[in-house]
């Protein structure tokens, strides 16, 4: 029978690959390896629509684009924005047409 680690270092190491992410500052928790695409529809599903469409994107805290594929680090802040949106209508979706 192989050895096996103590049940305290499985606690440890489950508790390592678990991270905290905000989308439009709401907090998630989710396995370390989440892809941005994920951490999107873990907020809202429909968001992925108009990014998809080029009609919105997603930034990081520093304002920069962050692509649907790359992988969320633990604290990572990201935002959902819509072209001409307001610095408090960031967080929001636009008005229907």
């Amino acid at each position: 029978m192989p050895n096996r680690p103590p049940r305290l270092w499985l606690a440890w190491l489950s508790r390592r690959r678990r991270i905290t992410f905000y989308v439009d500052d709401r907090p998630f928790r989710r396995w370390y390896g989440t892809t941005v695409e994920q951490a999107l529809t873990a907020h809202d599903q429909q968001l992925l629509e108009p990014i998809r469409e080029g009609r919105a994107w997603i930034t990081d805290a520093r304002g920069d684009r962050v692509g649907l594929g790359g992988t969320v680090e633990d604290g990572a802040r990201l935002y959902v924005r819509y072209p001409g949106a307001t610095p408090s209508q960031a967080g929001e979706q636009p008005p229907a047409r």
